[in-house]
């Protein structure tokens, strides 16, 4: 009967052990969504209501008058900027944690604002770059960021509001190598590689998106990526929220 009980118990141990496995890599599914300034609170909560049943991290734009703190529940961890108020340039980019994928609040470090551009001539705000450390579940760390670059207005010449903001993403990239997952409203097409972001990189980031879409991302060229990206909900006229699916693990 010991006999017995220990090949059993043993067995319980060998049959434990792919799902032990697995738990060293993390699934995170990560969405970016242009919420439009122009919208009221209770229609950017409808439309994030939908389209975040697909997310684990949410990574907004234009969201300098909403207050994703008030208008999201204790599911969510909100990084946003609301210091400056209503209307603050520094409240436009957010990062949005689904409290479930890392073992405390206090996992997801304070939200940083990194200066992308000032603007300059460009008749537009300021831009800042959200972004905050995430320590998932499994022990891995990635550092996502919300990013929205300015329109096309603001893309002419090598010293333009747009080229800036590449250049400062850019050197984010070199500070975070490896960790920082950038998604955004690019204001061009992300699989171009808009002002050669990737290239200026040596490649350590890449671009993923929708064939001809201008929401996408740019993550590690070295972290795993589960499928293709695709579109999860409508966030505001013009852009829709998609979704790229990541496998990080444990040691990352």
């Amino acid at each position: 009967m010991m006999l017995v009980a220990g090949a059993a118990a043993a067995g319980a141990v060998a049959a434990s052990a792919p799902a032990a496995s697995a738990v060293d890599t993390q699934r995170v599914r990560v969405v970016t969504a242009n919420v439009n300034f122009a919208l009221d609170g209770a229609t950017v909560r409808q439309r994030f209501e939908n389209y975040s049943q697909r997310a684990d991290i949410v990574l907004v734009q234009e969201a300098k008058n909403v207050n994703f703190h008030t208008l999201l529940g204790d599911r969510w961890i909100v990084r946003q900027d609301v210091s400056d108020g209503r209307g603050s340039a520094k409240a436009g980019s957010a990062v949005i944690v689904r409290r479930s994928i890392v073992p405390s609040r206090s996992a997801v470090g304070p939200v940083q604002l990194r200066l992308g551009t000032t603007a300059g001539d460009c008749r537009t705000q300021a831009r800042y770059i959200a972004h905050v450390t995430v320590r998932l579940n499994n022990g891995g760390v990635i550092r996502p960021a919300s990013a929205h670059l300015p329109p096309g207005s603001c893309q002419t010449g090598g010293g333009s509001a747009y080229d800036e903001m590449i250049t400062s993403l850019k050197n984010m990239s070199d500070l975070y190598p490896g960790r920082l997952v950038i998604g955004g409203d690019w204001n061009k097409v992300v699989r171009s590689d808009p002002n050669d972001l990737s290239r200026r990189t040596g490649g350590r980031i890449v671009p993923r998106a929708l064939p001809e879409d201008i929401d996408g991302f740019y993550k590690p060229a070295r972290l795993a990526q589960d499928g293709s990206v695709r579109e999860v909900g409508f966030a505001s006229k013009g852009h829709d929220a998609v979704q790229m699916v990541l496998l990080v693990p444990s040691t990352y």
